[in-house]
């Protein structure tokens, strides 16, 4: 049977939707990881309440890889 290890990130996506993000340092962060083994499975926005309804401040990243 295989077994997996999780890793949970939680980066803030502040300025990511007036397109202020960083995608350069984004595509390092996930390569870097990737060359270590990590696969991203999923990624969910996590809401807050605020007076005018809801926003999303950060995202749940999901990331998992087989161990030997």
């Amino acid at each position: 049977m295989e077994k997996w290890e999780y890793k949970i990130i939680t980066p803030s996506i502040a300025g990511w939707i007036s397109a202020k993000m960083d995608s350069e340092k984004s595509e390092e962060l996930l390569n870097e990881l990737g060359e270590n083994g990590w696969e991203l499975v999923s990624v969910l926005p996590l809401t807050e309440q605020s007076g005018w309804g809801s926003r999303t401040g950060q995202v749940l990243l999901i990331l998992k890889r087989k161990l030997e």
